[in-house]
């Protein structure tokens, strides 16, 4: 997904902490995130760190290791990336976790692809 540089209109979207505009409290700042959920792929990082302590140890053994290694994985993605707005003020909230912006984000993923799969079934 290529993120544009400008945000056109039907761009535009709810925050996804508050559920209200990005301009709620007419501030001029808001932030647009795309989070990626992983995990860590514990065989590549046994691999990778068996040949880094083969060739020494340290970071001569971490750049040798990537020169002279496969370069496994270390972390795959699972699920699709999700792409939000957020205010001001909950981008500066810290009380409001990652997490709960996550499943959030999905489940407004999961209403637009029901929409679009009830749209293509009706039309």
């Amino acid at each position: 997904m290529e993120l544009k540089p400008q945000i056109t209109r039907r761009d535009v979207q709810l925050c996804i902490g508050c559920g209200r505009g990005v301009a709620h409290d007419h501030n001029m700042i808001f932030f647009r995130a795309t989070l990626e959920r992983f995990c860590l792929d514990q065989r590549g990082i046994m691999q990778e760190h068996g040949l880094e302590q083969f060739f020494g140890g340290g970071k001569p053994g971490a750049v040798l290791a990537s020169v002279m290694g496969t370069n496994p994985p270390l972390a795959h993605r699972f699920g699709e990336p999700t792409t939000s707005l957020i205010c001001l003020d909950c981008a500066m909230n810290p009380a409001l976790p990652v997490t709960m912006v996550i499943e959030r984000a999905e489940k407004v993923a999961e209403k637009k692809a029901d929409a679009v799969a009830e749209e293509k079934a009706n039309g």
